[in-house]
């Protein structure tokens, strides 16, 4: 695994917009609480999955941000490349984002701007499927945690994905692929609603991310060798502030701190939704 964020520096390198996330994040003056929040108690870290997934840091490093950020000023939010100019750190709007208010909104608007592609040297192609659903009214999104049994880097949340196989025919066939094998979410139960802009980490990974919708009932299934947890997290969360001291600069949700390459993709998703939706 290599690393997507590290002490001192957001490594999410995005495609050199000057939004912020490229640039080294400064934790002079943070003291011994952005020390703690970097090398967490165990000394964990962020990292792309072996298979080029987007995780994030360990339970026992998300604690110590957690703690951390109990007791320290909370950082500026890292805007995405999609949001520059618009309100990603306010809250979601009044009424519920059902599937009506989000699902054809976001395709049409998907459908009318090009995703901004990285160049293949960039880095290792890899995918991750942002799959959405309807529960209670609300969307919702689904995230995973890796087993606890991994060699390395367990106990992490990422979105379902992972790195571009040589028989793969796109990353579209990357993104679905995963999500089948990490969770059992099959691709005859999505409807495809386009890709958002590719992500460059400062470590050697070139994300693409997809969005769907899952139209039929779904019960995770996750692959025990990959996945400890299957679990989903309204999209209301991401359009809120991220909180934190970077690097660990995101969202508690669900007992899991989502951060990251992982919280700057859902960041764009709401910028895009927010474009797609005028009136919010």
């Amino acid at each position: 695994m290599n690393d997507v964020t590290s002490c001192g520096k957001a490594d999410v390198i995005g495609l050199g917009d000057g939004d912020g996330t490229e640039a080294t994040v400064a934790t002079e003056g943070a003291g011994l609480a952005a020390v703690a929040a970097c090398v967490g108690a165990d000394g964990g870290e962020a990292d792309t999955g072996s298979d080029g997934g987007v995780v994030q840091p360990s339970h026992r490093s998300a604690a110590t941000a957690v703690e951390v950020e109990r007791r320290v000023t909370r950082g500026g939010l890292l805007h995405s490349s999609a949001s520059r100019g618009r309100s990603v750190g306010m809250a979601a709007p009044a009424d519920i984002l059902s599937e009506l208010s989000v699902r054809e909104p976001l395709r049409g608007h998907l459908a009318t701007r090009a995703p901004r592609l990285a160049s293949p040297k960039s880095g290792t192609a890899s995918a991750v499927l942002i799959a959405l659903f309807a529960r209670e009214g609300d969307t919702h999104v689904w995230l995973v945690r890796r087993s606890e049994g991994l060699r390395r880097h367990s106990g992490q949340v990422a979105l379902p994905g992972g790195k571009r196989d040589l028989t793969d025919t796109s990353g579209l066939h990357t993104a679905l692929r995963e999500a089948e094998e990490e969770i059992g979410l099959p691709a005859t139960s999505l409807d495809v609603l386009g890709q958002l802009d590719d992500l460059v980490t400062g470590t050697g990974f070139t994300i693409s991310p997809f969005v769907a919708w899952v139209t039929k009932p779904f019960t995770p299934r996750p692959n025990v060798d990959e996945v400890a947890r299957v679990f989903d997290v309204p999209l209301r969360v991401f359009f809120e502030k991220a909180r934190g001291i970077p690097p660990f600069h995101g969202y508690s949700v669900e007992g899991e701190l989502v951060w990251g390459a992982t919280g700057k993709i859902l960041r764009d998703l709401v910028a895009v939704l927010r474009e797609a939706m005028p009136t919010s």
